[in-house]
This record gives C-alpha cells, structure tokens and sequence, in this order.
C-alpha cells in the first residue's frame, strides 16, 4: 500500500524471493524489505504509471515484471506487481522459438513431396507409364545428389534434417540456398547444442531469405563448421540481399526492433543471448558489393 506495507503476497511470489535470498522480510501488513521496495516500487510510487515487462536483477536473478499503480479515485493508493523469473520464460521462448523452426522445414518439406506426388498421379492416369518410370529416376537421382551432399558432410541427423528442410523452403520463394562445401558438422550430443543450433540456423536464414526473395540475384550460402581443438561451432550466413542499413547496425539485437514491422524484431535478440550466454561472438558486415553477412562463433558448453 502507499504506506510500503505488504497487504498480500501469494505462496509462488513468496517461494520464488525467499529461494532468491531467504533474509528478504516478507511479512504481511508490514513495511516491505527496502531492498525490494526499491527495486520493485520505487519508481512506479514516484511516478504513477504502469511499467510493462521490465526486467529486474534481484541478486543474481533477472524477473520479468509487471508493476502497476493502485489508484481509487484517481488518488494513489500503492501498487501491485506480478513477476516471474526470466529463465523460465527464457526456455519457454526457446522451445515455441526451436518448435516453430522445425514447423516451418517440415511444411517446406511436405509441400516439396506432395508436389512430386502430384506429377506422378497425373501421368499414372494418362498411362503414360515410362514417363513415370523416368520421373521417379529423376527425382531420386537428384534427391540422392541433394541429401547426400548435406548428410556427408553434417553428421547430426536433427540439423541436416533442418537444412534440407530449409532449402526446400528458399526454392519456393525462388531462392538459391546452398550449403557451403567446406562445411563440417559432427554429430553433436551436447545438451540443448542441437535445439540452440536450430534456432541460430532458422533465424539467420529466415533473415537472408526474406532479404533476397525481392532481389535479382537470390543467393544465400550457409556456412557450419565445428573447431574440435577449441570446441566450436561456427556459423556463417552470407546472402545477396539489400544489405543493413548503417543506421540500423546498432540496433539489430535490441529486443522487438524491426525493419519489417510490428510484432517482429525477436529472432536476432534471442540469437544474441544464446550467443552472449556461451561467451561466444556474432558480427554482422555488409559486403563489398551486394548483401550481408552473418558470422557467428559460439563456444559449446559441455
């Protein structure tokens, strides 16, 4: 209340800050622990307004807060706050992140079969049975050609799966992705390498896409290699898009910031504390003559 006094407090709320740092004094219709009452209230009982998702470090863990002001007729009357920490909702944005990621390169995959699927019918129904005979070689010829050439040389089964699923997905927006020929990936058994690796993976190339799709030349090259002396995975992204604007270079990784509109603005925020957490490094350039690239270092973590 307007007199720093607890007035109510649920178990969760209780449960979270104690396991925070159990000398907190969180006893209600008493003056809160003025720790708390400055990282929590001090601002909203100073200016009276709601503050929406702010993140708040409490010792050494980061909450995602909601603080608003109690007003009763229009006369300021304290405040509430609901918060949670970070790391959940951290692993949640991961798994929906990681989860739409695989959605996007099956849907690219499946579409990519029924379109085969298509042709065969359609010949099988004008009898034309040699042209059937021919198709199916042909397309597993190139199948073999296509998936064989990412299998060789990435080893992980979820991430060779993905890139497939991700070129299949440049051809629908005419676009030319090609994994690089020195690439180098072994299978990784890391925990969460793979998951963080996919979503590195599926944003970068997202961006790159969406940059070249609307271009003459419609080129994006991956690049995922792995140094086995100093255990890390390198990834580089180069695509012939219409580059970054040099007033926008500093702003790339701020949360929700967009050149493509509203609700966007996720994806290179969330690749740069999957990145920031492993202490690794992540450079964005424009190239000399056309596009950008990405280039990413990220230490694993055993």
């Amino acid at each position: 209340n307007k007199d720093q006094e607890i007035t109510l407090i649920n178990q969760a709320a209780f449960n979270l800050l104690t396991s925070i740092d159990p000398s907190f004094r969180l006893i209600e219709n008493e003056v809160i622990d003025p720790r708390l009452y400055t990282i929590f209230f001090k601002e909203c009982f100073t200016l009276q307004h709601k503050q929406t998702d702010q993140e708040l470090l409490l010792n050494t863990t980061t909450l995602i807060a909601t603080i608003s002001p109690i007003m009763v007729h229009d006369t300021f009357n304290g405040s509430v706050i609901t918060f949670r920490d970070q790391s959940e909702m951290s692993q949640l944005i991961h798994t929906l992140s990681g989860s739409q990621q695989y959605i996007d390169a099956l849907r690219a995959q499946t579409h990519e079969f029924m379109n085969k699927t298509h042709v065969i019918m359609g010949l099988i129904e004008q009898k034309k049975y040699d042209l059937v005979q021919d198709y199916i070689q042909q397309i597993s010829h190139d199948y073999q050609k296509e998936v064989g050439h990412v299998t060789d040389i990435i080893k992980s089964p979820a991430i060779a799966g993905f890139i497939l699923g991700k070129i299949n997905e440049a051809k629908e927006q005419n676009v030319n992705l090609t994994l690089d020929p020195s690439s180098f990936l072994p299978d990784l058994t890391i925990d969460d390498t793979v998951h963080h690796t996919i979503q590195i993976l599926g944003n970068l190339l997202d961006n790159a896409i969406d940059a070249t799709k609307e271009e003459i030349i419609k080129n994006v090259n991956l690049l995922i290699a792995y140094e086995m002396e100093g255990s890390i995975l390198i990834i580089e992204v180069i695509d012939s898009g219409c580059g970054i604007q040099h007033t926008d270079v500093e702003k790339l990784f701020q949360k929700g910031f967009s050149t493509k509109g509203i609700g966007r603005g996720y994806g290179l925020h969330a690749i740069y504390r999957i990145v920031n957490e492993h202490g690794g490094l992540i450079d964005i350039t424009n190239n000399d003559d056309i596009g950008a690239t990405v280039y990413i270092e990220l230490p694993l973590i055993e």
